[in-house]
């Protein structure tokens, strides 16, 4: 398709003729980024913060042969405005290149080669950078060079080799090496997505349905006032939509409005105002009526942090505690049921997160809506039904789940809803745990202290158990465990009638069958 045609197209808010022209322009666009910043990372954002700005600004293009030219100033002010936001490393003490002998070259290591090819590119004029970054590295025709920059084909011609002048064979050498390792992604035009749906910071987005931007990746817009907006994704919806949030409360997005994905994860949280705003139109109400409890079978759940249909759980998680297993454990388990579940963590690492998919996890499914912020622990957190905090001492301990019983807590956990007996005896268990928790260290304890002490490390490994999606890891089935059984294991042995079964026979099991089948098989 000709150039005037899809410019024209794109005029008209046609995506596919938009992500056409990026497929045709991001390389010129990169390298003209390149020359200006002296950076290849900075140049990939310059570029897509740019192919955002001339979606937007595409109504105002009156000539579609303009294009080429009116593309490269929008670059070009991008990339001024990254020169000012960000204090680049000066270029000019980079190390000469050293002398000819083919063993220099082998001791250099990329990214040394990269300093020197970035070197030798800021030493260049201006009038001669620009056009050979575009030819050397991106290897644009000179024809294509012409037309991006604007300028007559011998006026290209000679400048390429006033530079070819300027820089030694083996410098070209290098400078294709060291910088085109790592170019524009292949998948950059699917990087661009669409906002459908847009309300206060929380917007919705449609990318490709094969790849859209990992969970708490960045994504970059320009609002009605033509400032960037960063904007943080929380959710994944089908067909290529996910929901993300604005970091700037005063943004103005709309829907139509192109967004792309810059890749980085987000790992700074949301302030309190964004996320008060976040949750407020995020978290469903409390559905109408008597609630109805869900049972998990995972044993410390059911007993202490009741959950019910529609209700929403916050699960805060925190570095190597179990988060995502219990997250997709509970998704797997409820998937026929309507659960809303916020997992904040301290920080996020994209990498973990497809490393996660690859294994087979989904965090989400069925009726489940799971959404991911990057925060240690949220100030509102009455906005959940549910808290279940995990915890580092917990699963140093190996005790998996890793929940704090003692931090985590439930609303359902009242006798109207849980019943008179299962709420006595959540209250006891906390409070043994508790006590045995003051007693930890001391030496000087009674007969009553120490019943309180094994007791409650009786409960703590009584409460681990093997999950159903841990099974490849843990080499051990899951189990699924009824509330009632629950509760008639933890009454028994907070009355001592278990107080002679070793401890370890209570670790890591289902029911209380299992734990004396283990006890009499050991004796």
């Amino acid at each position: 398709m000709d150039l005037v045609t899809l410019v024209e197209r794109a005029r008209g808010g046609d995506v596919d003729s938009f992500t056409e022209l990026v497929q045709r322009y991001q390389r010129l666009a990169h390298g003209s980024a390149m020359a200006l910043v002296h950076d290849v990372d900075v140049a990939k954002d310059v570029v897509q913060e740019a192919f955002v700005a001339a979606w937007r600004g595409l109504p105002r293009l009156l000539d579609a042969m303009a294009f080429p030219a009116w593309l490269r100033g929008i670059v070009r002010r991008q990339a001024l405005h990254a020169l000012r936001a960000r204090r680049l490393e000066s270029l000019a003490e980079a190390e000469h290149l050293p002398g000819d002998g083919p063993s220099a070259d082998q001791r250099m290591d990329a990214g040394r080669r990269r300093l020197v090819a970035l070197a030798a590119l800021a030493d260049l004029p201006d009038g001669l950078r620009e056009p050979a970054v575009l030819r050397w590295v991106h290897e644009c025709s000179q024809a294509q060079i012409a037309a991006f920059l604007d300028l007559p084909a011998t006026t290209v011609n000679n400048r390429l080799h006033a530079a070819r002048r300027r820089l030694k064979r083996r410098i070209l050498v290098i400078m294709k090496d060291a910088l085109s390792d790592r170019p524009l992604p292949e998948d950059f035009p699917a990087r661009i997505g669409r906002i459908v749906r847009a309300e206060g910071p929380l917007i919705e987005a449609r990318f490709e349905p094969a790849g859209p931007p990992e969970l708490f990746s960045t994504l970059i817009a320009a609002d009605e006032a033509g400032r960037a907006v960063t904007v943080q994704v929380v959710q994944h919806l089908p067909d290529g939509r996910v929901r993300a949030i604005a970091r700037d409360a005063a943004a103005e997005l709309t829907p139509g409005m192109q967004i792309a994905e810059r890749g980085e994860p987000m790992n700074a949280p949301l302030g309190e105002p964004l996320m008060r705003s976040a949750l407020d139109r995020l978290v469903p109400p409390t559905p109408a009526g008597r609630p109805t409890l869900l049972e998990t079978g995972i044993k410390v759940i059911d007993l202490l942090l009741p959950i019910v249909r529609g209700g929403v759980v916050a699960l805060l998680g925190g570095e190597r505690v179990g988060t995502t297993v219990l997250l997709e454990e509970l998704v797997r388990r409820l998937a026929t049921s309507e659960l809303s579940l916020f997992t904040f963590v301290p920080g996020a690492r994209i990498e973990d997160l497809r490393n996660v998919r690859d294994e087979g996890f989904t965090l989400g499914l069925g009726g489940i809506q799971t959404f991911f912020f990057v925060a240690d622990h949220p100030e509102h957190r009455e906005a959940f039904d549910t808290v279940i905090t995990m915890s580092r001492a917990i699963a140093a301990a190996h005790i998996w789940p890793a929940i704090d019983p003692v931090a985590s807590r439930s609303r359902w956990l009242m006798p109207e809803v849980v019943g008179e007996t299962p709420a006595t005896v959540a209250e006891r268990v906390r409070r043994c745990l508790a006590e045995a928790d003051a007693l930890e260290g001391r030496q000087d304890l009674d007969a009553a202290a120490r019943a309180t002490v094994g007791r409650a490390r009786r409960l703590r490994r009584f409460l681990a158990q093997p999950f159903f999606i841990a099974e490849p890891y843990t080499q051990r089935p899951g189990t699924f465990v009824s509330r009632a059984d629950t509760l008639a294991a933890c009454t028994a042995i907070l009355d001592g009638v278990h107080d002679g079964i070793p401890e370890d026979a209570f670790y890591f099991t289902g029911g209380i069958d299992e734990v004396l089948t283990r006890a009499r098989g050991a004796s």
